[in-house]
């Protein structure tokens, strides 16, 4: 995954993000969501992409738990 910067501005008492924590959010679960899709697109050696679309599936809770703790 790429790094996600965030700048912390502190203008008339209020802090804020630059860029906003929405678009944070927004950049964060979309990179979630290529890095977790990933392996349902991945061939691999000999064309065995059954091998890979498995990995999704089979950690299914772990992926819900990333999620929840995005938020």
């Amino acid at each position: 995954m790429v790094e996600i910067r965030a700048d912390v501005i502190i203008k008339d008492k209020k802090i804020k993000f630059s860029p906003s924590i929405e678009e944070l959010k927004s950049k964060y679960f979309s990179e979630i969501s290529s890095f977790i899709t990933f392996p349902l697109n991945f061939t691999g050696v000999g064309g065995k992409a059954g091998i890979y679309a498995a990995i999704s599936e089979k950690n299914s809770n772990g992926l819900v738990t990333v999620y929840e703790k995005a938020e």
